[in-house]
């Protein structure tokens, strides 16, 4: 019976997102179907696994009360469908719009480029910045942490939360300028690259790639370099090039190979690759579920709910309480106290939900994903209501990077992101650039 109403679940899951998204083609790729795929591959999967009785995994070891599974796989169940529901009906009653021939006509729009010269020169100017910043986080640093993950004689564990908690150097300067700017201008160069086919974009384009590689691979984190060479298929999509879905599939095999190989020669790992306990396919499936559980293990029970504490302290003027107390760091000091103590273990980052519930119990795991599925609502169906240009579809893309990352990082974030903030700023600084300077567009197929 667990087994028919697990498959069920993950069948409707399908529906919901197809109805909610307009297609789930891979060639048709959006910021909704890529939340479905996140969803259904850290979440849902893997809680539908758990659910059916799979408790040997270490963090699931952790979880003091059976219910817990049973109470946390209806909440997840219920956050992953209202999720997409609420995209569905948003879509249909306040956008009144038909998504999949609102994206289908995005994809086999012109393209517009808007004064590719001075384009270039801000961007360079900027790329320019962008470098020095590469220069100072190394030298804060004492290393560039890429050539040291190829030669994999540090402690990575000890050396990511040095560097990501314990940055000796302006923090600012690290995580804007180099972590955020950088991949931002690399991925406008590569539009304007790919549209006006101009060799003087290409080399901005190398340049800014190099440097954002290093940028990803700062905390020696493997996801975020893997996901930085993703993200230009989904530019591919936006721009109308992926025309057939024969050559996605084999491409996705090669990533999964280099993953492994990463894993097994870089990394070191020497257990099982595709056992749901330890190793890659554990971290896929079970890891990010695991800690949702977690979140609901220790609230109330072990921790008194936060009542919005995780809020970042801007929002005290509406919230009394919030502290900017992640509820990822609570519970990681609830279950690896020695880890915190050691320097190895940061937070525990879950599914949205389960910062929502940690905050104000069912009543978050009800409005969460609401809350959310308006917002996702909202930036695609507007976003592809503009001009068709480098600038929109960088602009389109960070959100769904920002937007579908958030959605394992917590519920906050969707109110307050600096980093996005940020982007969104520069994007602008630069649309304002080309309509002052030059107001005529030559277009480009």
């Amino acid at each position: 019976m667990k087994f028919l109403l697990g498959i069920s679940i993950i069948l409707l899951s399908g529906f919901v997102y197809w109805k909610a998204s307009g297609s789930l083609s891979l060639r048709k790729l959006n910021i909704i179907s890529f939340s479905y795929y996140t969803l259904l591959f850290y979440q849902l999967i893997g809680g539908t696994i758990v659910f059916w009785g799979f408790r040997t995994q270490y963090l699931l070891q952790k979880v003091k009360s059976e219910e817990v599974f049973t109470d946390g796989y209806i909440f997840l169940i219920y956050t992953i469908l209202m999720f997409g529901i609420s995209i569905f009906l948003s879509n249909l009653f306040i956008f009144k719009t038909n998504v999949s021939k609102l994206y289908d006509d995005y994809i086999i729009e012109k393209t517009n480029i808007n004064n590719s010269n001075r384009m270039f020169l801000f961007v360079l100017i900027l790329g320019s910045i962008c470098f020095g910043s590469m220069i100072y986080v190394c030298n804060q640093i004492g290393y560039i942490p890429l050539i040291e993950l190829v030669r994999g004689e540090l402690d990575f564990a000890k050396e990511r939360i040095i560097i990501n908690s314990n940055f000796a150097g302006n923090i600012y300067i690290k995580n804007l300028l180099f972590e955020t700017c950088t991949p931002l201008l690399c991925y406008l160069a590569y539009c304007y690259m790919r549209v006006s086919k101009e060799t003087k974009w290409k080399l901005l384009f190398c340049m800014l790639f190099l440097i954002s590689v290093i940028a990803k691979t700062i905390d020696f984190s493997k996801s975020p370099a893997i996901y930085f060479i993703f993200y230009f298929f989904v530019i591919e999509v936006m721009l109308g090039n992926i025309k057939s879905s024969r050559k996605i599939i084999p491409l996705l095999v090669v990533c999964v190979v280099i993953l492994l190989f990463f894993y097994r020669f870089i990394m070191g790992y020497e257990g099982a690759l595709f056992s749901l306990t330890n190793g890659p396919m554990a971290r896929l499936l079970i890891s990010q579920v695991a800690t949702f559980f977690l979140h609901i293990d220790a609230f109330p029970t072990l921790e008194s709910f936060l009542k919005g504490a995780s809020f970042n302290t801007k929002f005290a003027i509406v919230l009394e309480n919030a502290e900017g107390i992640r509820s990822g760091r609570v519970v990681m000091n609830l279950y690896n106290p020695s880890g915190v103590k050691a320097g190895v273990a940061g937070v525990m980052n879950t599914f949205f939900a389960g910062e929502a519930y940690a905050n104000w119990g069912i009543l978050g795991i009800i409005i969460a994903p609401i809350i959310v599925g308006i917002l996702f609502s909202v930036v695609h169906c507007y976003l592809l209501r503009l001009k068709k240009t480098p600038i929109t579809i960088t602009l389109y893309l960070e959100f769904f990077i920002i937007f579908t990352t958030i959605l394992e990082g917590g519920f906050v974030d969707f109110f307050y992101n600096a980093g996005l903030i940020f982007i969104v700023l520069i994007l602008l600084f630069l649309f304002t650039i080309g309509k002052i300077v030059l107001p005529k567009n030559r277009r480009y197929h």
